[in-house]
């Protein structure tokens, strides 16, 4: 026997429960059904599936900040969403003591921060196997402006006057 065909025109799988949106670890129930053969009866038998959660992607901002005077993180977008979800990260940062991690020694002008994802706001979407995210805070700049003035060529030189003092942040003298 051979050359045998089965239609497959009307072939499709059936569950009650399952949708795109079926949130994580549901087991849901799927059944074939619809083939046809002249040669063939069909036992169609069920399968289950358990919907597992989706893997984020973790986009990181800059890893270079300027001081502000208030606590601050790099910014960090979620990727790998579907169905419009919601997902937001829950995250962290702390300070690397260059006296502790002698990897971690203090950059000239910069101080040393790792930022951790430590969860995420919606149970169907799951942290990579990557979540930390080094960064530093650089030190802001400041413009000194002294008094300027005349001196003779030879004369010794005199004290300038400290005249302005751009670019501290409110709260720092």
């Amino acid at each position: 026997i051979s050359n045998v065909t089965i239609d497959t025109t009307n072939f499709a799988f059936a569950n009650s429960a399952y949708t795109s949106t079926t949130p994580c670890s549901s087991v849901v129930t799927v059944q074939a059904s619809g083939l046809e053969s002249t040669n063939y009866d069909f036992k169609y038998l069920n399968s289950d599936l358990t919907i597992e959660q989706r893997t984020v992607v973790l986009n990181w901002g800059s890893n270079q900040l300027t001081y502000t005077g208030y606590e601050q993180l790099p910014s960090l977008t979620i990727d790998n969403i579907v169905n419009g979800d919601i997902v937001q990260a829950i995250y962290e940062a702390k300070f690397r003591n260059a006296n502790t991690d002698r990897s971690w020694a203090l950059l000239e002008g910069k101080s040393a921060y790792s930022a951790n994802v430590t969860g995420l706001t919606n149970a169907n979407y799951k942290l990579p196997a990557d979540t930390d995210y080094d960064f530093y805070i650089c030190k802001a700049l400041l413009t000194i402006v002294t008094e300027s003035g005349p001196i003779t060529f030879g004369d010794a030189p005199r004290g300038f006057g400290l005249h302005q003092i751009n670019g501290l942040l409110d709260g720092d003298s």
